[in-house]
């Protein structure tokens, strides 16, 4: 496997994109080879744009979505608490694995949460 000095993400063909008029210059099959290439360049050059762009936005979403989402919020409060506390009864010897199994058997419904924007909010 290479160096992580030398990896890139992703590397962009290299493309020399030709004045008016050095594409006049070429000759017409040229031509016609160039608009080809030249418009497969944009297309990649756009998909690369667009990757990046959702690659950032995506790293931010959950936080965007934590901040702003009651219901989600509220949510990952509860099963934060719920970890931290299995974890401890864990650790105290008061829940074996094979409890903690049981229970995620027993619990195969998703947690859904009602949230009011309203009471949030105006209260």
């Amino acid at each position: 496997m290479p160096e992580i000095a030398t990896q890139t993400e992703h590397e962009t063909p290299v493309f020399k994109v030709l004045t008016p008029d050095e594409e006049k210059q070429l000759s017409t099959r040229e031509r016609k080879e160039y608009r080809k290439q030249l418009r497969n360049y944009k297309r990649e050059r756009k998909r690369v744009e667009y990757n990046e762009y959702m690659r950032v936005y995506m790293s931010h979403y959950r936080k965007m979505k934590y901040k702003y989402d009651p219901a989600y919020r509220e949510k990952a409060k509860y099963n934060r608490r719920l970890f931290y506390y299995t974890q401890k009864a864990k650790a105290l010897g008061l829940i074996t694995d094979e409890e903690l199994k049981e229970d995620e058997l027993l619990e195969e419904q998703p947690i859904k949460i009602k949230s009011n924007i309203f009471i949030n909010s105006l209260i």
